[in-house]
């Protein structure tokens, strides 16, 4: 089998521990950085900025006030901060699906794929919160007055579009299982978060079908 020569991006994709480390971080640039940039920060948020973390979210977490003046300059900074301080759960799911999304689809389109899905999570979120207390849900009017960010939406965001870029029925059941654990998820967390990892799974299933029709288009 010939291999194509070492810096085209297939080539990354089809060898990516080919030169041990240095390979791993040719072929995984993005899922490196961000992982290493999220831990930072959590270590950061848990020691040294822990009696700053609530005047941090309140600044750039994400809620109904924040939609309605237009302050979205502070959705990039919010996807990368943890709403509890510390290392949480979701960086290890964030390796384990921005990975493989990088080693499918390319650098660019991993890197998209997580802050647009978490963007349009936050978005549709604040709205359906919105929308609810409207409804007369005390729940959601306390939830989408709270400012809320974190990763983990785009977390799995990237596993959606993930898990519907996977050949055969191997896509059906991936999503099938997801969208079982997302529904259930509503049972043990809060309705802002179970709705925001919902409303991301939906934009990284969407990027997903996007980018198997453009590899497919490319064939």
């Amino acid at each position: 089998m010939t291999v194509p020569a070492v810096g085209t991006q297939e080539a990354k994709r089809r060898t990516p521990f080919v030169g041990g480390a240095l390979g791993v971080a040719r072929a995984f640039p993005v899922t490196l950085a961000l992982t290493t940039v999220i831990v930072i920060i959590g270590v950061l948020t848990g020691t040294v900025f822990r009696a700053d973390h609530q005047s941090i979210l309140d600044a750039v977490g994400f809620d109904l006030e924040a939609l309605k003046s237009g302050r979205l300059w502070t959705v990039p900074a919010a996807t990368l901060i943890q709403a509890q301080p510390g290392i949480k759960w979701h960086m290890v799911l964030l390796v384990l699906a921005l990975g493989p999304l990088e080693y499918m689809a390319g650098s660019l389109w991993a890197l998209l794929a997580f802050f647009l899905t978490d963007w349009v999570s936050s978005i549709l979120t604040t709205l359906t919160l919105w929308a609810l207390a409207g409804m007369g849900s005390g729940t959601a009017e306390r939830l989408v007055h709270t400012p809320d960010m974190g990763s983990s939406a785009a977390a799995l965001g990237a596993l959606a579009a993930v898990a519907t870029m996977l050949p055969g029925g191997l896509a059906a059941v991936a999503l099938g299982g997801l969208l079982v654990f997302l529904g259930a998820s509503f049972t043990w967390w809060e309705l802002d978060v179970a709705t925001a990892h919902l409303m991301a799974a939906g934009a990284g299933v969407a990027l997903g079908w996007f980018l198997r029709w453009r590899r497919k288009a490319a064939t």
